[in-house]
């Protein structure tokens, strides 16, 4: 099956965090959300990608992703200038270029 047709691999947030700028970080402020499984791709050459997110509510939207970290078991990712009432636990996130699954 040319990749073109084949189904995009979903990912489900499990968990999602915000940082603000009142926060004492040296982080920018976004949201950090927890995919239920680890991304078989090199988190580095994840940054800059585009995602596809959809609600649980059944609200799409597409974001660039800002930094990728693995944790094992799941990955992390950020989003800049992101917050909760954006990406919701039980979102579901595919990537838009195919080779990235």
């Amino acid at each position: 099956m040319p990749q073109s047709l084949q189904p995009q691999k979903m990912y489900q947030v499990r968990d999602a965090f915000e940082i603000k700028n009142e926060y004492p970080t040296a982080h920018a402020p976004g949201l950090v959300v927890v995919l239920d499984q680890r991304l078989h791709t090199e988190p580095l050459h994840l940054n800059g990608k585009q995602v596809q997110i959809t609600t649980p509510e059944g609200h799409s939207l597409k974001l660039i992703i800002s930094e990728v970290k693995d944790h094992l078991k799941a990955t992390s990712i950020f989003f800049k200038d992101v917050n909760l009432a954006e990406i919701s636990v039980g979102s579901q996130l595919s990537f838009e270029d195919p080779t990235v699954n």
